[in-house]
């Protein structure tokens, strides 16, 4: 069958075969494609729902599948050493940080933030010290 339309370049008037996929308009060159709707037949849309509807659950039982458990592997004692040694040198670095610029006269926002390192570093001296107690039993 052939359609008139217009083409979406140009503008031009041109005859489309829907025979095939593409149209070229003879004017400006523009290519076309052809849109082919296929249509569905009234049998083929109710095999679809009766299979869509009507199918049964699958309730047979599924075979077991055995999960490999994995062993928990402790965390070696030397972690609790290094963050007990990191904890003790952020302690440090906050305090002498904080003395120093009271010294050399920072602003309030530095002395605050060298001030919040002293807690920070007790933080991670006690994590240190929790996880060396309780991993580093043997």
């Amino acid at each position: 069958m052939i359609e008139k339309i217009a083409c979406k370049q140009c503008g031009a008037r041109m005859e489309m075969d829907d025979s095939r996929e593409f149209a070229f308009c003879s004017f400006c060159g523009m290519q076309h494609l052809i849109k082919k709707d296929k249509a569905v037949s009234p049998e083929d849309l109710a095999a679809a729902f009766r299979l869509l509807f009507d199918a049964q659950p699958n309730t047979a039982p599924r075979p077991a599948q055995s999960v490999p458990k994995v062993a928990k592997k402790p965390i070696p004692p030397f972690v609790g050493i290094l963050l007990i040694i990191a904890g003790f040198g952020v302690i440090a670095y906050g305090m002498i940080s904080f003395i120093s610029s009271l010294i050399m006269g920072a602003d309030a926002f530095q002395i605050v933030g060298r001030v919040l390192l002293v807690p920070l570093g007790f933080f991670i001296l006690v994590f240190g010290l929790v996880l060396l107690l309780i991993y580093g039993k043997k």
